[in-house]
């Protein structure tokens, strides 16, 4: 999960070529890949079930996908405000900011899924956010040095506004993400339980894949670029090998959460931010100095103790 989600950001990165925006259209690459998972699905219930009897049964369990339907929605509509808000705010803002997921997600586990925390876990928890912004503040330090500029106030006043509107995006975002996520995990492992996970996330895919299709006419944009170069327009090979990245990061996703917890894949999420920054250190030569060094170590213990205390609460028979 941690591998997937690392390199499709930094592939997406590779994708722009030096570019403000795509060469292609975005939604596209992620419609593929939500395909790959229908046909992943598909071929997984009827091996689980047989071919005939897997495709009725898959067929036939639409009535039930309600839920699916909501918490479908609200993951891609999270994808789509955190687009939107990161043409207000700076990058080291936003990951700052999504650090949030992380809590939303904590409270989720324990008032929607009605699961117990200790005080411990709680603690490590809000240190493992606390951790990551210290990271990125750091990083933000190291990069830019603190000169000052002068701006006009009309021009600050601008800037301000357009700050608090991206804030503000991404907050609904990560709520729409964090609720998203929470209602999910209960789905795939409460809801149902005699229907095969593998059906629930075929529909799960399915709904996503539609949310997706029509977030993309919403920019007129991808509208008149798919028009004018067709659907594959500006792919290439390094665009289909994103593609297949987000695939199997979407496959590691929704594993994590059926079989594990949403409150496992959002630590192990953050733990991305770290992982870009040791690719950047060992494939572009970047340097880390002392104290992001130990923030590194830090945000590794922490995640080690976050696993240890869940499999000791997980094997004990009393709970």
């Amino acid at each position: 999960f941690i591998a997937t989600k690392s390199a499709v950001s930094l592939m997406l990165q590779e994708c722009k070529r030096g570019h403000d925006e795509y060469p292609f259209v975005v939604q596209t690459v992620s419609v593929c890949a939500f395909l790959l998972q229908l046909v992943f699905y598909a071929w997984q219930t009827t091996y689980e079930l047989g071919c005939i009897h897997g495709m009725m049964t898959l067929l036939s369990a639409w009535k039930d996908m309600a839920p699916a339907v909501f918490y479908s929605t609200l993951v891609a509509l999270s994808g789509l405000l955190q687009t939107i808000s990161q043409n207000y705010i700076d990058a080291s803002s936003y990951i700052v900011l999504m650090q949030l997921v992380l809590v939303l997600v904590a409270f989720g586990d324990r008032f929607i899924l009605k699961k117990e925390t200790k005080f411990v876990l709680w603690c490590l928890i809000f240190l493992q956010t606390g951790i990551v912004i210290c990271y990125v503040n750091e990083s933000v330090h190291k990069t830019v040095p603190g000169a000052a500029t002068v701006k006009s106030h009309s021009t600050q006043s601008t800037v301000s506004l357009m700050q608090a509107v991206g804030i503000v995006v991404c907050i609904c975002a990560e709520c729409c993400s964090a609720s998203g996520a929470v209602l999910q995990q209960k789905f795939l492992q409460v809801a149902k339980p005699g229907l095969p996970v593998s059906i629930k996330l075929w529909y799960q895919h399915l709904f996503g894949a539609a949310v997706i299709i029509l977030t993309t006419f919403f920019e007129p944009g991808n509208v008149e670029r798919i028009m004018q170069h067709g659907v594959f327009g500006g792919w290439d090979r390094q665009v289909f090998l994103t593609m297949l990245c987000l695939w199997l990061y979407a496959l590691a996703a929704s594993s994590v959460t059926a079989y594990l917890s949403a409150l496992t894949g959002a630590m192990s999420a953050v733990m991305v931010v770290i992982a870009i920054s040791l690719f950047e250190v060992f494939y572009r030569g970047k340097a880390l100095n002392a104290p992001q060094i130990f923030l590194i170590a830090a945000l590794v213990m922490n995640s080690v103790a976050y696993v240890q205390l869940k499999e000791r609460r997980h094997s004990d028979p009393k709970r």
